[in-house]
């Protein structure tokens, strides 16, 4: 059973969106209310003289008459109104902050920087401090219940498959914090611990091909020793 963050009072635990739904349902209310507001200026109501009228109290809007009237007569018009738009659009933007500091994430993990500029991976982890302390929290609720799933799973394995005869283990995990790696700075990083002497081939080779297979490195690392 993995509850997420949970109280003493509360065994299943609470969902990560559970703060959300008032800042998303008043959000969805501006929005649709925009949304009216748009359908109503695409098609407005007309005044005009009462002979642009026909037989049957009718008036044509469709396009192509000619309304003749006088100048201090009545001109034939459409109704519109000032509809405060900013202040809606406004106030969706304002709900949008307010979501990111609700949920402890940063714009700039959805491309929604004010900033405009390309940050280095070191500047972006900083900007990404806060969104980074809420993946260790989730490292901390998920990585023993995945561990303990596993090792059951191989227990089972055993169990019902005569063929399978190996110790279960509880494996060891790994996690990265999901931010794509900047070559460059890696492999600054890496050289630096080589002048100092401070990491082995092998580590640097992990280092800077951290999706690759511990097969591939052993084998990358016998071919630079070579």
């Amino acid at each position: 059973h993995t509850p997420n963050w949970r109280s003493d009072e509360n065994y299943w635990g609470y969902s990560d969106y559970l703060d959300m739904k008032s800042l998303q349902d008043e959000a969805n209310n501006r929005i649709s209310q925009i949304s009216r507001v748009l359908d109503k200026h695409a098609d407005p109501k007309m005044k005009g003289p009462a002979e642009a009228m026909d037989e049957n109290n009718n008036v044509d809007v469709t396009g192509g008459k000619y309304f003749p009237y006088k100048k201090d007569g009545a001109e034939p018009q459409y109704l519109t109104w000032e509809a405060k738009l900013e202040s809606a659009f406004k106030q969706v933007d304002y709900m949008l902050k307010m979501m990111f500091l609700v949920t402890e994430t940063s714009p700039d993990a959805f491309g929604l920087s004010e900033s405009n500029m390309a940050d280095s991976g070191i500047a972006l982890k900083y900007r990404l401090m806060r969104l980074f302390s809420k993946i260790a929290r989730k490292k901390m609720y998920y990585d023993k219940s995945i561990k303990d799933l596993l090792y059951k799973a191989q227990q089972m394995d055993v169990y019902h498959n005569s063929e399978q005869n190996y110790d279960p283990e509880i494996p060891s995990s790994t996690w990265r914090d999901g931010i794509p790696d900047d070559p460059k700075e890696l492999a600054e990083t890496t050289e630096m611990l080589d002048r100092s002497k401070a990491i082995s081939i092998e580590q640097k080779v992990r280092k800077n091909n951290p999706d690759k297979t511990e097969a591939w490195i052993k084998k990358e690392v016998t071919r630079i020793e070579n």
